[in-house]
């Protein structure tokens, strides 16, 4: 597998492109404003067909552009209300991100339990990890672990926002973000990417959580 990383969007927010070179077929992991022209771009110069598209939670600079790709959107129960129009955020990050015309997910696909979901050829280890939104998630697949906006390069994500839960994401960050291995590099959803073993000893927040 390949990894194809880019940011796009008003938050730079960071989506891959995970691509099998043998069948010439793809995935997404978030699918951020002008993602659409970004992979149409990538699919159509590499010859790659698009299977699906997973979402790391609901907010919409993670979301705005899953319904233009006509491929099942994989994302928690707990943020698909999220997909209607970016529901959960302020009013003013909606218009930033012009939420009136975001298109309605055609082949929506909701789980709520920890385990596997994928399609054929790509198969994530899925673990929730509630906080920064009500159904963020942590998507393995191999060594790698999308963490979405549940934990960065020395930092996590925002719990001050509608629905966040700053006591769900201690929690998360004491078990299932703890739990990752050191061999594991982390792709989150802003910012640089990291490993969990340069994690587990600088980040101040996950460090803090342990305490408590």
């Amino acid at each position: 597998m390949r990894i194809l990383g880019f940011s796009s969007g008003p938050f730079q927010t960071n989506c891959y492109i995970i691509v099998d070179d043998a069948t010439k077929r793809a995935c997404l992991i978030d699918a951020g404003m002008g993602t659409h022209k970004i992979v149409t771009g990538v699919l159509e110069e590499e010859d790659l067909s698009l299977e699906a598209i997973f979402l790391t939670h609901g907010h919409i600079d993670h979301t705005r552009d899953a319904a233009t790709f006509r491929v099942p959107v994989f994302i928690h129960e707990a943020d698909a209300f999220m997909l209607d129009h970016g529901r959960g955020l302020s009013a003013s990050t909606l218009q930033l991100f012009d939420a009136a015309s975001m298109a309605a997910v055609s082949e929506l696909r909701t789980f709520s339990a920890d385990g596997g979901v994928g399609v054929p050829g790509f198969n994530f280890e899925v673990t929730h990890a509630p906080g920064h939104s009500p159904g963020s998630v942590l998507y393995r697949m191999g060594d790698v672990v999308f963490s979405g906006d549940v934990v960065f390069a020395g930092s996590v994500g925002r719990t001050d926002l509608p629905y966040s839960d700053p006591e769900a994401m201690k929690a998360s960050l004491r078990g299932p973000v703890w739990a990752i291995d050191d061999g594991t590099s982390l792709l989150p959803g802003h910012g640089p990417s990291t490993t969990m073993k340069h994690e587990r000893v600088t980040n101040p927040f996950l460090l803090e959580a342990r305490k408590q």
